[in-house]
């Protein structure tokens, strides 16, 4: 055995020795399926803008499976949107010292769905957030509260499940529990990144990272080059890396990462858990650029200066290394996964004393100034306004801008600010000048972003002293449009004077293509019903309620739908029920 993995496995002695004392220790949960526990996603994974929370149980590609509790408790927070968690439910075990939630779920179990109805009617609002007092809702280890579903931001049936620490809200990795989820399956290693990190770095010659393809070969990953990567100065590393479970074959995160130079650790994380606070530092825990173009996923070994991530043991100079002498240096990762399985990619590296020049590359014809991280920025020109305040940035960055012409159907020109590779910590305010707009139509013009595809994106705004701001957390293009145009109300099962006496419910299509749905609204015989909205499909549906609509007889339905720059469309229409 070699001194590196003599190290490493006391380092592994360490990690699942102390997560054996926590699982000893740990209660006995029981599953919130009654299917076989196959997951789609894990504990931190990563995601756009934030690491995951949870775990991801598949529900056989259909919604309405059973929902239990993992243990006793009770219900203290229920919360409804049309995005994020959709329909979720939180449970409290306060003798256990934690709290689980359940989230995209159809429904609620009988119990917990009057509470919830009878405050939504209450609030006359769909969207709910409620906190029942303590106890009022109890619940037993294994009682069913819920049923799976697909709402808010769920892009397929699943349920998204999470152990939280009571104290503090933290989200744990629940693969670290007693769970019955099958892992025999090692991470995989696809890829090595390679990054000169200040003016006097260089890798292979060149100021420019590089990316290393890692292949399986022989039993043992390897590196796609056969001569040793050539560096001198300042250098970091990154790794591609996923790990993958047993009967499912969906992509996921590895649990922990280290990195040895000469058999010295020098970077390590593991995912326990974090805050909820600092989940979008995962955009500079990963190399950005290199996501939105390439859709790989490079977890970086050393730490941009606004990055306050917990993950990482407090290693080595801020996990990063010097080259300076011309020797040559092993290079190894090693990725564990949550179930103990391993796998690890060693390389050679060459010391090199350095180039004679600097490795200062030429600003682009866009630059206008370096924006400094941890200090407010600033910048204008015609018809322009950008603020971010400090902390917005990971690192200082060299801040581009340049304009074009308005493109047809926009009411100015097309702003482009930085780029789409850059992420941004904080929002930010962007301010746009309408062109050609008349007065009276200020009020419905609002700025969107380009995305990738160059379709535009909905952000908002306000006009004001002669301008349409927004507070945004992503660089990119931006203009402004304007919408005057009401939303588009279409009937599903309904019209004038249709007989409804065998149907569920009442169902609408609604849509805005300009600047989106805002809010709606459903009155049967003047008296506000429960309509339920998903953005997704563009499905407004109404469940008759027979506790609160009379039988046999004729209603009056209207139904108003306002989008967000205010635009209001009404229907009306007579029904027998």
């Amino acid at each position: 055995m070699t001194k590196i993995h003599i190290m490493f496995a006391n380092f592994l002695i360490f990690v699942f020795f102390s997560n054996a004392l926590c699982q000893e220790s740990n209660p006995d949960f029981a599953a919130p399926l009654d299917i076989p526990l196959r997951l789609s996603g894990n504990f931190g994974e990563l995601r756009g803008g934030h690491f995951h929370a949870g775990l991801d149980f598949k529900t056989q590609g259909v919604i309405n499976q059973k929902v239990f509790s993992i243990a006793d408790g009770y219900v203290s927070r229920i919360k409804i949107t049309h995005g994020g968690y959709g329909k979720a439910v939180y449970v409290s075990h306060p003798e256990l010292g934690y709290m689980s939630v359940y989230g995209h779920l159809n429904g609620f179990a009988d119990k917990i769905d009057a509470f919830v109805k009878d405050q939504q009617y209450n609030k006359q609002s769909f969207e709910i957030e409620l906190f029942p007092p303590k106890n009022s809702i109890k619940v037993t280890k294994g009682e069913q509260i819920a049923w799976s579903g697909n709402s808010g931001s769920s892009s397929g049936p699943h349920l998204h499940f999470e152990v939280r620490n009571l104290s503090n809200q933290l989200p744990q990795n629940g693969l670290l529990y007693n769970f019955d989820i099958v892992d025999h399956i090692p991470p995989q290693i696809r890829a090595i990144g390679i990054y000169p990190l200040d003016d006097n770095s260089f890798v292979n010659g060149s100021c420019e990272k590089i990316i290393l393809p890692v292949a399986y070969l022989g039993g043992k990953y390897k590196i796609q080059q056969n001569k040793p990567v050539v560096l001198s100065g300042k250098i970091g590393f990154s790794i591609e890396a996923y790990d993958y479970l047993s009967n499912a074959p969906n992509r996921c995160a590895p649990y922990a990462i280290s990195m040895y130079i000469d058999s010295s650790l020098i970077y390590a994380h593991k995912l326990d858990e974090f805050s909820f606070y600092e989940s979008r530092y995962i955009q500079a825990h990963i190399d950005y650029a290199a996501r939105e173009l390439t859709r790989r996923s490079l977890q970086r070994s050393w730490r941009l200066p606004n990055n306050n991530l917990s993950i990482y043991e407090k290693i080595n100079n801020n996990h990063t290394y010097s080259f300076e002498t011309e020797k040559l240096h092993t290079i190894e990762f090693i990725v564990l996964d949550a179930a103990e399985n391993e796998s690890e990619v060693s390389f050679q590296v060459k010391g090199s004393r350095g180039e004679t020049d600097r490795c200062s590359s030429e600003m682009d014809k866009n630059f206008v100034k370096v924006m400094e991280w941890d200090k407010e920025n600033f910048f204008s020109a015609a018809g322009v306004k950008v603020y971010l305040p400090a902390g917005t940035l990971y690192e200082d960055m060299p801040f581009e801008y340049r304009k074009e012409p308005a493109h047809k159907g926009y009411y100015s020109p097309m702003h482009h600010i930085q780029s789409l590779q850059t992420p941004a910590h904080k929002y930010y305010t962007v301010s746009i000048a309408p062109e050609n707009v008349p007065y009276d139509k200020l009020g419905k013009t609002y700025i969107v972003s380009l995305n990738k595809s160059g379709h535009p994106v909905y952000e908002g705004g306000i006009y004001k002293n002669g301008f349409v701001t927004v507070r945004t957390r992503s660089f990119g293009i931006y203009a402004l449009r304007l919408d005057d145009d009401p939303p588009v109300i279409l009937p599903g099962n309904i019209w004038k004077d249709a007989q409804m006496g065998g149907k569920t419910s009442i169902r609408f299509d609604v849509s805005d293509k300009a600047s989106g749905v805002k809010s709606y609204e459903g009155f049967i015989d003047n008296k506000w019903v429960l309509f339920e909205y998903d953005p997704k499909s563009n499905l407004l549906e109404y469940a008759f309620d027979n506790e609160r609509i009379s039988r046999n007889q004729w209603h009056e339905l209207e139904l108003t739908v306002t989008d967000n720059r205010d635009n209001i469309s009404v229907f009306q229409t007579r029904f027998f029920y």
